[in-house]
């Protein structure tokens, strides 16, 4: 039986590359964002009792993108949370809480938004040398994973150990969860029709100034000077004959 330590006990020989293990291997499903899917569709499964808000997660590629969300979704709605709370006279807090959340957004986007590629050529060749019943006694192969139950039970085991919230309440959870999300959308509705009561005039200017340079664009401008000795030829009323 292969030693799965003989890789990891090889001495560094000078001059040449160390060899590092690896324990872990390709999987569509973590590589290619299918696993923020799965937690996305568990997390509505199972949503915590003391939620105060929608859970709505997007990702982006793109820094403007985000940035125009964190905007939107973070700093306007945060603002507009404690204006509520002020009214109310609670102590506000929205504004802080979101601030440490872009924060720790923003470090872990040095990671999130590249690709890393990681060699396990040592485990692949472990693997390829190990017997029938070595893959089945230590399976460390990735691909078999089902990361569709892997991700709830993360989500099963962090609302019960970390969060502390029960599964009996779970009926009154996502009853309480199609509460949220209709204020959530109506608040994206009203802040979409402010925007467009703020931003419509700017609009309406440029798409006139478009209309109106496309129109000076196609007029024949040389027919209508040509044309203007028409004018002059036109016979007077006096020579008018019928």
């Amino acid at each position: 039986m292969p030693d799965p330590c003989h890789y990891r006990s090889r001495p560094k020989v000078s001059g040449q590359r160390a060899a590092i293990p690896s324990r872990s291997t390709t999987s569509p499903v973590a590589a290619g964002g299918g696993l923020i899917k799965e937690f996305k569709k568990y997390m509505y499964v199972y949503p915590l009792s003391k939620t105060v808000w929608y859970p709505f997660v997007q990702t982006s590629s793109y820094k403007l993108v985000h940035q125009v969300r964190v905007f939107f979704f973070h700093t306007f709605f945060s603002y507009f949370v404690d204006c509520m709370l002020f009214m109310a006279r609670k102590r506000p807090m929205a504004v802080e809480k979101y601030r440490k959340i872009n924060k720790l957004i923003d470090v872990l986007g040095y990671f999130t938004v590249r690709s890393w590629n990681f060699q396990n050529d040592n485990v692949q060749a472990l693997w390829k040398k190990m017997s029938e019943d070595d893959r089945k006694m230590f399976n460390f192969d990735m691909r078999d994973v089902d990361w569709s139950k892997y991700s709830e039970n993360s989500i099963l085991g962090g609302r019960l150990y970390l969060m502390k919230d029960s599964l009996d309440n779970v009926s009154k959870s996502k009853k309480k969860m199609y509460f949220l999300a209709i204020i959530h959308y109506v608040f994206i509705a009203l802040m979409v029709y402010v925007l467009y009561r703020l931003l419509s005039p700017v609009v309406q200017m440029f798409l006139y100034k478009k209309i109106f340079n496309f129109y000076m664009r196609t007029f024949d401008w040389k027919y209508l000077k040509g044309g203007s000795h028409l004018l002059d030829e036109r016979p007077s009323g006096d020579g008018a004959q019928c």
